[in-house]
This record gives C-alpha cells, structure tokens and sequence, in this order.
C-alpha cells in the first residue's frame, strides 16, 4: 500500500507500462489526493485487486485498461466494511467511471455505506449512507454485477444495461433514492422453487437476467437502447 497522504498521481508509482500486469489489493486504499485515475495506456494489465481504490474519497473519473475485463470486490468502495478504525465521515466525489471493457462487477464495488457497526462494539449495524454525486452509470457491456454494487449511490439517477446482462447480485441499488422504475418496464417478480434467485421478465430488461430475491422491480430505472 502506497503513502495514502501522498499518492496524487498514480502512474508515478506504477512499474513501466510494458510491464505492468497486476495491481494488488489496497494498493492505493485511502489515497485522498487523487482525482483522477487514468490506466488507458496499460494495455498488459489485466488484474486488480479487491479495495485497490478504496476511500479514494475525492476520486472524481476513472479510465480503466483495456484488458481489464473484471472490478474486484470493494474497489471503489467508501466507508467501514472490515473493521471499524474511527468514527470519522466518509463521502464520494466520483462521477465518472469508464466500463467500457468491463464484463463483471464485485460485490460493494461503489458501495457508499458503513457494512459494520457504525459504533465498534454497539452490536447493531448502522447502514450509513455517505454522501455520493454519481448520476448516471453504463452497464451495457456488464455480464454480471455483485452484491451491493451501488449501495449508498443515493444520486444515482440513471442505469444503461443491455442484453449482455445475466445475472444481478443482492441489494445491488440498496438506498439509491434517485432511481424509480419506469412504468414501460413494469416488471413481474417470480420466484423460482429452489428459492435462490428470482428471475425478472420485463420487455424493457434483459433477457434472462437473473437477479437476487433483494433485487426490488422499484430499485432501478431502466434505460434500454
């Protein structure tokens, strides 16, 4: 993990471009001063691991590599979701992130929620939802998004999802207060015997998608192509 108090440019601290194949996990967790995170021109890397962007909290658009295919776990998280270290506010400037390439989402990966105890040692989980301005994201090349992907993203007004998408985790728009459903894509909600995923059947969303039985038909407005 870099010096989180010093870290503005990320490309000072990456290795040359030809040789950079992986960033590790918490790599640059709570690296305040960076704004911008640009790795167009990192066409060898492929990995990054899980928080690598984590409480970045004044990180504001991201360009990902091209060969980067999968968002790891937490990576653009903001907030508590391991151990509570402070009782410190969090918040989330970002308003942009490139998924142009990208074909999976971990889990919390924009969360913007407290996911333990918002006092340590209070035994009762809080959910606090910090401050966030992202307004608008494009799924359209997204297979699959985890649990609690936007959790918190209370701005979050508009989502572009096509027919790449299959499966939706948990809670995936938990909180996102600016979202609503539009009454073209009235969805139908039934539950599979096996009781482990709901499959939504709408017109207006993709076919096949398989989403979590948390997956609210009021969570998300829809925009199709």
């Amino acid at each position: 993990m870099f010096n989180a108090t010093d870290v503005a440019d990320i490309s000072k601290c990456l290795l040359p471009v030809s040789d950079l194949k992986e960033i590790k996990a918490s790599a640059f967790l709570g690296c305040r001063k960076l704004t911008t995170i640009d790795i167009r021109a990192y066409e060898n890397l492929e990995t990054i691991g899980e928080s690598v962007f984590g409480e970045c909290l004044n990180l504001q658009d991201v360009y990902m590599a091209p060969n980067i295919k999968k968002l790891p776990n937490y990576a653009f998280f903001v907030g508590y979701y391991d151990e509570i270290t402070s009782s410190g506010g969090y918040y989330s400037c970002l308003q942009y992130v490139d998924l142009a390439n990208i074909a999976e989402i971990g889990d919390y990966c924009f969360g913007s929620v407290n996911l333990k105890d918002d006092t340590a040692g209070s035994g009762t989980k809080q959910y606090v939802i910090w401050p966030s301005v992202l307004q608008a994201i494009d799924l359209s090349n997204v297979t699959k998004i985890g649990t609690g992907v936007f959790w918190g993203q209370t701005n979050l007004k508009t989502v572009k999802f096509n027919d790449s998408l299959k499966e939706i985790g948990n809670r995936v728009f938990q909180s996102c207060a600016s979202l609503s459903l539009k009454p073209e894509t009235a969805t139908n909600i039934t539950k599979p015997a096996d009781g482990t995923t709901v499959e939504i059947k709408t017109a207006g969303l993709p076919a096949g998608l398989k989403a979590s039985e948390n997956m609210r038909s009021t969570d998300v407005k829809i925009w199709i192509p």
